[in-house]
C-alpha cells in the first residue's frame, strides 16, 4: 500500500514539473495593412519585410512598423510580460522567432522609421546580403539588445516623418494667413465704407444741382421764345405794311 502511494505521488510531482517546465506555443497574427498601427510612433503598418510584433502572456498582440519600435517599446516596458517576439525574413516575409533570426543593419538602409535593420532567416542568407548591396554589419539577436537603435534623421526627414516641425510650421503658417485674411477684410470694409460716406453723398446732391440747372435753363427758355416770336412777327407785318405803302 505504501509503495502505491509513493507511486502515485512520484507521478503527480513528474506531471507537475513537466507542467511548470512546459513554454506557451505563441503564434505571430496577420497584418491588417490600412488598419493596424504601430504601438510606438502610431503609423499604419504595411505588410511587408520591415513589420514586426510581440505577443504578450495574456495572448494580446502588439505590432510595430519597424524593429526598431519594438526596441524602444521594451526598453521602456520591458520583457516580463512578453511571451515571444517575431520578425519577417527580408526576403520571404516568413514570420521568425526573433532569437532566431539573423539581422544586417546599415544607416543607409531604408525602413520605416530609419532604424536601418533588417532581419533574415539564417546567417548564410544574412551575409550573402551583405555581400550583394556592399555594406552593412551582420548581428545576431544577441547583439540587438547592445546596439544604440538610434534613427538615422536625415533619412527619417527626407521620408516626412519629422511630426514635430511639420506641424509647427502648419500651425504658425495657418494662423498668419487667417491674419492677413482679417487685414484684408477690413481694408476692404473701410474701402466700402469711405466710398460710401465721402463719395457717394456729394455725387448725389451734385445730381440734384445738375437737374434744378437743367429746369431752370428749360424754364427760362419756355419764357424767352413767346416774346422772340412776337418781335419776329411785328416786323413781318411793317415790313409788309411799308412794301404796300410804296406800291
Amino acid at each position: 500500500m505504501k509503495k502505491m502511494m509513493l507511486l502515485i505521488l512520484s507521478s503527480l510531482v513528474v506531471l507537475v514539473a513537466a507542467g511548470c517546465g512546459k513554454k506557451e506555443d505563441y503564434k505571430p497574427v496577420a497584418i491588417n495593412e490600412g488598419v493596424d498601427r504601430c504601438e510606438v510612433c502610431n503609423m499604419l503598418i504595411e505588410d511587408d519585410h520591415n513589420a514586426t510584433q510581440l505577443i504578450l502572456k495574456d495572448g494580446k498582440p502588439l505590432k510595430f512598423d519597424d524593429l526598431g519600435d519594438l526596441f524602444v517599446w521594451t526598453k521602456e516596458h520591458g520583457l516580463d510580460e512578453v511571451g515571444q517576439r517575431f520578425v519577417r525574413d527580408y526576403h520571404s516575409l516568413e514570420w521568425l522567432k526573433l532569437e532566431e533570426a539573423y539581422y544586417v543593419y546599415d544607416k543607409t538602409f531604408q525602413t520605416p522609421m530609419a532604424f536601418g535593420v533588417y532581419s533574415f532567416k539564417d546567417k548564410a542568407s544574412a551575409e550573402k546580403f551583405i555581400e550583394e548591396q556592399g555594406k552593412g554589419t551582420l548581428m545576431s539577436a544577441s547583439e540587438l539588445d547592445s546596439h544604440s537603435w538610434e534613427p538615422n534623421m536625415d533619412m527619417m526627414k527626407g521620408h516626412g516623418h519629422d511630426h514635430e516641425g511639420h506641424g509647427n510650421g502648419q500651425s504658425e503658417g495657418s494662423e498668419e494667413s487667417h491674419g492677413s485674411d482679417n487685414s484684408h477684410g477690413d481694408g476692404h470694409k473701410d474701402g466700402l465704407g469711405d466710398s460710401h460716406g465721402d463719395g457717394a453723398e456729394p455725387s448725389h446732391g451734385d445730381s440734384h444741382n445738375n437737374e434744378g440747372a437743367k429746369d431752370e435753363h428749360k424754364e427760362g427758355t419756355e419764357h424767352s421764345d413767346p416774346s422772340d416770336h412776337g418781335e419776329h412777327k411785328e416786323d413781318a407785318v411793317l415790313k409788309k405794311d411799308n412794301e404796300h405803302s410804296e406800291k
